[in-house]
C-alpha cells in the first residue's frame, strides 16, 4: 500500500498535500464501497457512491 500511495503521490507533484490527497483517495473509495452494500435503498447506495467519486475528482 505505501508504494501505491508514493506513485499516486509522485504523479501529483510529491508534496505533502499531493500524499494527503493519494491516501485520502483510495481511503474514501474502498470505505465507500461497504457502506453503499450495507444499505437496503439502491437510490442512497447510488448516491453514497457518487458523492464519494464527486468529491475526490
Amino acid at each position: 500500500m505505501r508504494t501505491y500511495l508514493d506513485l499516486i503521490a509522485g504523479l501529483d507533484g510529491g508534496t505533502q498535500d499531493a500524499r494527503a490527497e493519494a491516501v485520502l483517495m483510495p481511503s474514501a473509495l474502498i470505505g465507500s464501497v461497504p457502506m453503499a452494500r450495507a444499505v437496503a435503498d439502491a437510490g442512497f447506495s447510488d448516491e453514497l457512491l457518487a458523492t464519494v467519486g464527486a468529491r475526490l475528482k
